[in-house]
């Protein structure tokens, strides 16, 4: 799978962006940035290897805070717990497509 360099939702585009300085910063893999309509993932880079599964998830986390943020599900939005199951599977659904309808 590959992370989109941009989403849209209700109405407005959300860059995804690598920052290489996330994890150093804010030890963080990934963060949602509402002001800014982003999603920031941190990339491997030297000195640090994210595999990129990993970073597949963390966007999928990434991008379910948003989905819920436009459904406006905030006690949703902040169980993390919640947050990361929906993204696993969201994750695990990506991952195991096979085929195609036509």
């Amino acid at each position: 799978m590959q992370i989109p360099k941009s989403i849209k939702l209700i109405g407005e585009t959300i860059t995804v962006v690598y920052d290489e300085n996330l994890h150093t910063r804010d030890s963080l893999l990934g963060s949602t940035d509402y002001q800014g309509l982003k999603i920031n993932l941190m990339p491997s880079c030297k000195g640090y290897n994210v595999p990129s599964e990993k970073i597949q998830q963390v966007y999928f986390h990434e991008l379910v805070h948003w989905i819920l943020l436009k459904m406006h599900k905030e006690e949703l939005r902040k169980d993390e717990d919640f947050v990361d199951m929906f993204a696993d599977l969201m994750l695990q659904a990506e991952n195991s497509r096979e085929g195609t309808l036509e």
